[in-house]
């Protein structure tokens, strides 16, 4: 998984993005959970927190 965070949001604890990293490219890439089903949960938060991606 890429670690091209342009938010900034790791940059005082690069470690910690890492790990975050790891464990969103995990949540994507494996697990019991259907890709599809993983992807409408995706849009739903989305839409709840009002994000614009």
């Amino acid at each position: 998984m890429g670690r091209d965070d342009r938010s900034g949001l790791f940059q005082s604890n690069p470690e910690l993005g890492e790990r975050f990293g790891d464990l969103y490219g995990e949540f994507w890439c494996n697990g019991l959970v259907t890709h599809d089903l993983k992807e409408v949960l995706r849009i739903r938060n989305a839409r709840i927190t009002d994000c614009g991606y």
